[in-house]
């Protein structure tokens, strides 16, 4: 994609880097109302950014305006800055009192990484990819992780995974695929510390647009939803005051419609929204760290300065004049690692002691007092390519306001001619002296001369000694590396010893949970034996009771078997001695039949024939 002028011709070549965050999107609705709550809650506005709308061609056209050496865009009349202020707002991750974070030079363990991703730190380093010298984990790799945690509803875990698709996407893109290890150590400085991400994507945004000058063929690559809220916001007017810069954003139809091109090329700085809602009720600007005179800003891939000087309207304050040479001082690194360690240290150094101005910034409108448009016109001068995208009206051109600062400075303009004019007058009485002066120092200078032959044998003598001196501090930059990957070392094992212990704890608890339980059971099962134990002791006592009767019931009827064998054996003997009976039992029956005799006669005798048959048979069976 390129950006084009009034006449529709494009100047620059611009790629810009888009978003893909379908997947993002997709996974954000797996959660439910609360847990998407909670998420806020703990990430801030990150989620809501990630789903907002990019319009590349926005970034496209905004990109022929940049202005290399100030670090901002250069629209003619008037300039904007992204600042720090306003993508504090934009992320919601103000700094306040929070540390801001700053890139240390040294990529994250996998240790660090396994915890936060749930799995082991070998899996990572068999997952682990390299594109384009850039180190980083497969996306397609972190969202099964964060689908898996989903379908076991642990949404914790779910939420620092997604969060950290998030910084590797949106907030700081790098290769396709891949999340970069350096935007996971910004991540996980977040989840650990609560260090801000915003000076490092602020970095990012200035650090791509500065390699796409030096490089045509280089993309766009930074965190665009940013871009592009914080451009929309300061170039549309709506009716609706949004105390949010991304419902401002989504609130505002005119950004789908409008030809990006030619609002940029036609556009004034009067008709720029410098203060949004948004912005109010937030007082003071970060105008300098430390030794240097602007902000230096460290991200993912180098460090950079921004010059808050020039963005004092955007923040609610007026433009007192043209900024100073030593405000706008150039501060560029590239590639950071282990050759830049004094450079980071140095930044992060400044970073302790940042200065915020805020009274002294003051008036009564954000407006431009005193020289600021006179300085634009001769900076734009020497910019080729804004002729060619922007032709500036002399007569829209914004005039400064006219207040009661101005009119105090133009009193004081009075008394400054007045005193100019006593100058003059001293000044004949000092040419006197100062020839004078100059025959005094032609005899300095010859006395100098000598002192200068002196100097520079002791010079001499002060180079051999520097260097040993570089030498030295040679070795003991070295040393200091080794120290430094020492401490990272350690703490990285402290970080380890810390998860043993709690582990630890956590199976001491577990033990101790299992030993009481298997008390209770050992408990329950003596008492469950006792009543065994008792109850087969009644078992054997009415066992034997049960013994001993049917032992006396048997010898009842041992001694009854023997008493009846007695019997019958006398009654088989009498029987046998009686062979004549059954004889005369039939010769009775015969004689009863020929007497007539009565019926009872014959029952007795059809009687004593049965008994016979029935000891005969008995004695038979024996």
């Amino acid at each position: 994609m390129m950006g084009t002028n009034q006449n529709g011709k494009r100047f620059y070549q611009v790629k810009v880097k888009g978003l893909d965050v379908t997947s993002l999107k997709e996974l954000g609705r797996l959660m439910g109302p609360l847990h998407r709550q909670a998420f806020r809650k703990v990430y801030e506005k990150i989620l809501d950014l990630a789903a907002a709308e990019v319009f590349t061609e926005a970034v496209v056209s905004l990109a022929q305006y940049y202005d290399q050496p100030l670090r901002c865009f250069t629209f003619g009349d008037f300039q904007m800055v992204p600042t720090i202020e306003e993508f504090e707002e934009i992320l919601g991750c103000p700094l306040g009192g929070r540390k801001p974070y700053l890139f240390s030079g040294f990529l994250p363990s996998l240790s660090k990484i396994a915890v936060v991703v749930g799995d082991s730190s070998r899996e990572l380093d068999r997952m682990k990819q390299t594109r384009n010298d850039v180190v980083g984990l497969p996306r397609k790799y972190l969202e099964g992780k964060a689908r898996d945690m989903a379908s076991q509803e642990k949404w914790g875990p779910f939420a620092d995974i997604l969060a950290l698709l998030i910084f590797g996407v949106v907030l700081f893109p790098n290769v396709d695929g891949l999340v970069d290890l350096a935007a996971i150590d910004a991540f996980l400085a977040y989840h650990h510390s609560k260090e801000s991400p915003v000076v490092a994507i602020l970095a990012d945004l200035f650090d791509t647009f500065d390699r796409r000058c030096e490089k045509n063929s280089a993309r766009i690559v930074c965190c665009l939803p940013a871009l592009c809220v914080w451009l929309v916001s300061h170039l549309f007017q709506q009716d609706t005051r949004h105390p949010c810069p991304l419902q401002s954003y989504r609130s505002c139809a005119e950004k789908g419609r409008v030809d990006w091109d030619q609002h940029l090329a036609g556009i004034g700085g009067s008709a720029i929204n410098w203060f949004p809602r948004w912005k109010e009720g937030k007082e003071g600007v970060l105008f300098s760290c430390g030794d240097y005179p602007n902000v230096p800003l460290i991200g993912t891939r180098g460090c950079i300065n921004y010059n808050p000087a020039l963005a004092i309207r955007q923040l609610g304050y007026p433009m007192r004049g043209a900024p100073t040479e030593e405000s706008l001082s150039p501060f560029l690194v590239r590639d950071l690692g282990a050759q830049s360690l004094k450079v980071i240290q140095r930044v992060h150094k400044a970073w302790r002691s940042p200065l915020r101005k805020d009274k002294e910034l003051r008036g009564i409108r954000n407006g431009v007092i005193g020289g600021y448009h006179g300085w634009l016109r001769v900076h734009t001068r020497g910019l080729d390519w804004l002729s060619k995208l922007k032709v500036i009206d002399e007569e829209n051109f914004e005039a400064p306001e006219e207040d009661e600062e101005v009119r105090a400075l133009k009193l004081e303009l009075g008394k400054a001619r007045l005193a100019k004019e006593k100058f003059k007058s001293a000044a004949t009485h000092i040419r006197k002296e100062c020839t004078e002066l100059q025959e005094e120092n032609a005899a300095t200078a010859r006395a100098l001369e000598q002192e200068t032959k002196r100097a520079r044998k002791e010079e001499y003598g002060r180079e051999k000694f520097r260097g040993a001196l570089w030498g030295s501090n040679n070795e003991l930059k070295l040393r200091r590396e080794e120290r430094d990957r020492s401490r990272v070392h350690g703490m990285i094992l402290k970080e380890e010893l810390v998860a043993c212990a709690r582990s630890k704890r956590s199976l001491a608890q577990h033990l101790e949970a299992t030993e009481q339980s298997m008390l209770a059971i050992i408990g329950q099962y003596k008492e469950e034996l006792n009543q065994s134990m008792a109850h087969e002791q009644k078992l054997v006592e009415d066992f034997a009771q049960v013994y001993a009767e049917k032992e006396a019931r048997g010898r009842v009827i041992d001694a009854l078997h023997q008493e009846a064998t007695m019997w019958m054996d006398r009654f088989a003997l009498t029987l046998n001695g009686s062979q004549d009976l059954p004889r005369l039992l039939a010769k009775a029956k015969a004689m009863a039949e020929v007497c007539t005799a009565p019926e009872e006669i014959h029952g007795l005798i059809n009687y004593c024939q049965h008994m016979i048959d029935l000891m005969a048979h008995i004695i038979r069976n024996r």
